[in-house]
């Protein structure tokens, strides 16, 4: 230890002078124990320096210096306290040579053994004695995603193109396509979709519509994931709240978006806490399965943000010491989906003109509306809201609510509002129940009435609200991953709009390998049928799975019809590959005979784009449908084509071709000849693990690190640079001037690079780095050094056989 010559020295100077003057008055001690170098700040009776060699609680903790006091106290140095993950304690301390030390004696539970022919000191104290430690129970930090730097943009397309053919109608073919443009900078990303119908039609065409383009939404959205808020202008949904509609608009938005934050826990959290006299193992489980493993100190700790999800649950701690005992801490929660944890705003406001007949009509926009919702998370348990819309022609519309979590009964939800419209005004009121439990038996009830002037932004002028709305559902988990439910609804609607009132069930089961499911659907009214749907799936291979099932429908009047099929598909892969399906349908109803149809496709994800063909037969139709979709952009000095850009995405840059990446374990792409690779699908605000197949990789390239991070922002791209090099190396026979082969252990140096390499046996030396032409290298031996010339041809193979070079000893 740095300090233990000065403290030994004055140790033993101690023990020369310190029996000898035991006796002594105060006064005398203090200039003795000034006089062997010691510095007391406080003043005490006696010091006895121990260079003992120290546990805690059975801990070795190696050696330290202690000091006995006169009364028989011992004391440790400050920097021991804090190693040893002790509580500071409020005393004075002792200076002794520049060095703190406090009394250990005040700790809880505080003994100590020393063995003075051993050197040995043993000291026990309670887990109060020690610091507390604290624990976050979230598995990853926050995301810190990176802006672009520079200005971007693609275009994001799909041709849709159909051809039937039918002995009563003859041939018709049909094109659609869809485009969605995004332009994209550090301040944000604008972007606009358009759909295009019947593009190869400029005439009516038996019936079928003429050509028509329709523009979807057209945006400027700034994200700040810092806040987790996001500004939009153009046109959006506003947020509903408890008894709001989300609506389309043309204005401006402001809102909370947790969404810019995947990991960012907005339900309220859990937290545990315990004491451990020993290092422990911290095991946390939340509904049984475990979430995360700490290490924690001895002393006290506390778990906060404990990731718990909606419904009612169970989360524990399984604490293990060094000794391998254990004890188990757990605590129930509750918690509903549109709670907020205490102390926690979301909020959304919009202005503008209500979107009318979306997707029909490109510039339909009605009359002006402003809404604005807020919710507070008061406590844990409490979480308030409100909501005002204002409407062009005066009106208004106000309400109040709240959810809250009463233990074991569940999450209750009521809500209260008031409108004004013209000459006429209305209420409504909302209550809702719902207890969810993650393994057993879970139930939920919802009410809702409203007076016939009761009016909210995004309803219909003309249209009245329905007087009530009735909703209950019930579930329970059978185990072996099989659950069973049921569900009900009854709508009263008023002005003659028929009622609707309608019971479902569902059961879903494992069954062998495969899974089972039944789904009954009734309807009551406003006409009675019910529908009866049964299925089987079972994985076969990979990606691969198959699907048989049976549909019966029985309709008004004695009408029916049923349907049965068989199918099998391999899933399309999210980087590049083949999916495929295959299904076989039979139909059969009241109307007319049994009849059955076939149909195949497949989907082919390339480095460039997507592209689809589909065919279907049935009696004297059939069907094909070719599809092509893909983007094309430029981020960074990179023009691309590449498949559709759903999120986010990253260009690769590496220099070097053929690097085989994988985006979160699954395959993603490989960098062209010009090195670089085009990520198409990465999720937004995401930490995303960029990884460099080392087992596909080629032989001559290097990699100093095989993992890169990449989080993009909302439809938009980042640039990764990879930290790899080709690298041309060859195997060198070396040789000495007798035809003897340079000893083993000798050393070759590159000297383009100065990197060294080993010389193995038979004089045989492997040199990495290597460029095409000559490369001068240096073969130190014991005796002497020589200097020879490697000439790499640049077509040679990835790791040539090269030589023999012949090193001999300088001419004298």
């Amino acid at each position: 230890m740095n300090r233990g010559k000065p403290a030994l020295r004055a140790a033993l100077l101690l023990g020369l002078i310190v029996p000898a003057a035991a006796a002594a008055a105060p006064a005398s001690r203090t200039l003795l124990a000034q006089a062997s170098g010691f510095n007391l700040v406080t003043p005490v009776p006696r010091v006895e320096p121990l260079f003992y060699s120290v546990s805690l609680n059975g801990q070795a903790l190696g050696e330290t210096l202690l000091l006995r006091l006169g009364d028989g106290r011992l004391a440790a140095r400050q920097d021991d306290w804090r190693a040893w993950h002790l509580k500071p304690p409020r005393q004075a301390a002792i200076e002794v040579e520049g060095e703190s030390y406090w009394v250990l004696d005040g700790l809880p539970g505080f003994t100590a053994e020393l063995d003075a022919h051993l050197q040995k000191a043993s000291l026990r104290v309670a887990p109060q004695a020690f610091a507390e430690s604290r624990f976050s129970g979230r598995v990853r930090p926050l995301s810190q995603p990176s802006r672009p730097d520079g200005l971007g943009g693609f275009l994001n397309y799909q041709a849709v193109g159909t051809n039937s053919r039918s002995d009563g109608f003859g041939d018709t073919t049909d094109v659609n396509g869809e485009v969605e443009a995004d332009l994209f900078n550090r301040w944000g990303v604008a972007t606009s979709e358009w759909v295009g119908l019947g593009l190869n039609r400029s005439e009516p065409d038996r019936g079928l519509p003429t050509r028509d383009i329709v523009r979807l939404d057209s945006a400027f959205r700034r994200d700040d994931p810092e806040a987790m808020t996001t500004l939009r202008i153009g046109d959006g949904a506003g947020k509903g709240g408890l008894w709001g509609r989300a609506v389309r608009f043309g204005g401006l938005q402001w809102s909370r978006n947790f969404s810019t934050q995947p990991d960012f826990i907005t339900l309220p959290q859990l937290s545990l806490a315990g004491e451990s006299a020993l290092p422990s193992v911290l095991d946390l489980y939340v509904d049984g399965v475990r979430r995360q493993s700490l290490s924690a100190p001895p002393g006290p700790f506390v778990v906060e943000n404990i990731p718990a999800v909606n419904g009612l649950g169970e989360v524990q701690l399984v604490v293990t010491d060094l000794l391998g005992r254990q004890q188990t801490l757990s605590a129930p929660y509750l918690s509903g989906p549109q709670q907020l944890r205490a102390g926690l705003h979301d909020y959304s406001c919009e202005a503008g003109v209500l979107r009318e007949n979306f997707g029909r009509l490109s510039d339909d926009y009605g009359r002006f509306a402003a809404t604005g919702l807020h919710r507070y998370g008061f406590t844990d348990a409490f979480t308030g809201e409100a909501r005002l819309e204002a409407r062009g022609g005066g009106g208004q519309t106000a309400g109040l609510g709240g959810v809250l979590a009463v233990p074991h009964l569940g999450v209750v939800s009521a809500a209260g509002a008031y409108s004004r419209e013209s000459n006429r005004n209305g209420e409504l009121g909302l209550l809702a129940w719902e207890r969810t439990t993650r393994r057993s038996f879970s139930i939920g009830a919802r009410a809702q009435f409203t007076s016939a002037g009761f009016s909210q932004t995004g309803s219909a002028v003309d249209i009245p609200p329905p007087s009530r709305l009735l909703a209950a559902n019930a579930g329970m988990g059978l185990g072996h991953y099989s659950t069973a439910g049921v569900g009900y609804v009854n709508q009263k609607n008023r002005s003659g709009i028929a009622d609707t009132e309608a019971l479902t069930a569902r059961v879903s089961m494992r069954l062998g390998t495969g899974s089972l499911s039944l789904l009954v659907f009734d309807r009551l009214q406003p006409d009675p049928d019910y529908t009866v749907a049964l299925s089987y799936a079972l994985p076969l291979a990979q990606l691969v799975h198959g699907t048989a099932g049976y549909k019966y429908r029985d309709g008004i009047n004695g009408t029916w019809n049923s349907e049965a099929v068989a199918r099998v598909e391999r899933n399309t892969p999210s980087g590049e590959g083949l999916g495929y399906h295959v299904a076989v349908n039979q139909y059969d109803s009241d109307v007319q005979s049994s009849t059955t149809a076939a149909e195949a496709g497949a989907m082919l994800n390339a480095a460039h784009g997507s592209v689809g063909l589909e065919a279907a037969v049935r009696d004297d139709l059939s069907s094909y449908r070719g599809t092509l979709s893909g983007a094309i952009g430029g981020y960074h000095g990179h023009g691309f084509a590449t498949r559709r850009i759903t999120d986010g995405f990253a260009v690769v840059e590496s220099g070097v071709a053929g690097i085989p990446l994988r985006v979160n374990s699954q395959p993603a792409a490989t960098t062209d000849s010009h090195g670089v690779a085009v990520l198409p699908n990465l999720p937004a605000y995401q930490q995303n693990e960029v990884l460099i197949d080392l087992e596909d990789l080629p032989l001559d390239v290097q990699v100093r690190s095989p993992v890169v991070q990449a989080a993009p922002y909302y439809r938009s791209g980042v640039r990764l640079s990879l930290p790899v090099q080709r690298s041309r190396g060859a195997l060198i026979t070396l040789k000495l001037a007798d035809g003897a082969p340079v000893p083993a252990g000798s050393r070759v140096t590159l000297a383009a690079t100065g990197e060294e390499f080993p010389v193995g046996r038979d004089g045989l030396a492997f040199v990495s780095g290597l460029a095409s032409g000559a490369n001068a290298i240096r073969v130190s031996l014991r005796e002497f050094s020589c200097a020879i010339t490697v000439d790499l041809a640049a077509d040679a193979d990835p790791q040539p056989k090269l030589g023999p070079y012949v090193c001999a000893a300088p001419t004298p």
